[in-house]
């Protein structure tokens, strides 16, 4: 009977890892979300506005998330944060909001407000968890909204940060990590 019930869990086991790798995966074995348009997990990623934001970002962001990562993509009602959630006006602590607001659920949040880390000494561009579920992006550099999803949902499928300047992980912000291009390393990692 143990046999049987090994042999059981171990097929469940088999069948699970290879629908993960078939998903996962493609033909030239160098997955980039972004050449290669793979999808996340499958499930379906919220957005979210957060205290002051821009409906427009938020439908940019959708149709970002569509394409990149093929997955299904709904705006929510947005949300607005009480001020223990601020350093000052219209400034997020963005550590402790993403400690609270961390669900199972995959969400965007978005918001043209500031938001500080502890470590970080000018404001954020984003945040994403390392396989986590949450990512916040502020808005208030229009132009970055691309790259900043890209790189915060590279993290949440398990990405660190790169030390090659011209990949969108790189750890810094700059003008070469904006053409959307995972270094080898990376492209490897994923």
């Amino acid at each position: 009977m143990k046999n049987v019930l090994k042999v059981g869990v171990c097929s469940i086991l088999v069948f699970f890892f290879y629908n993960y790798l078939s998903k996962n995966s493609n033909p030239s074995g160098h997955p980039n979300l972004i050449e290669d348009k793979i999808m996340v997990d499958g499930d379906t990623i919220h957005i979210q506005g957060l205290g002051d934001f821009n409906e427009q970002s938020l439908i940019n962001a959708k149709q970002i998330v569509q394409n990149t990562y093929k997955v299904p993509v709904v705006i929510d009602k947005p949300i607005k944060i009480s001020d223990e959630y601020y350093i000052e006006t219209k400034v997020i602590d963005v550590d402790k909001f993403m400690k609270y607001y961390d669900s199972d659920v995959n969400t965007i949040y978005i918001t043209n407000e500031k938001g500080y880390t502890i470590k970080s000494e000018s404001p954020i561009l984003g945040k994403g968890k390392i396989l986590g579920n949450i990512v916040l992006v502020t808005t208030y550099n229009q132009n970055t909204l691309n790259y900043v999803l890209i790189h915060e949902i590279s993290h949440n499928i398990g990405l660190t940060h790169c030390e090659n300047e011209n990949c969108i992980m790189y750890k810094k912000y700059n003008k070469n990590n904006l053409k959307l291009k995972f270094c080898n390393e990376c492209r490897k990692s994923l």
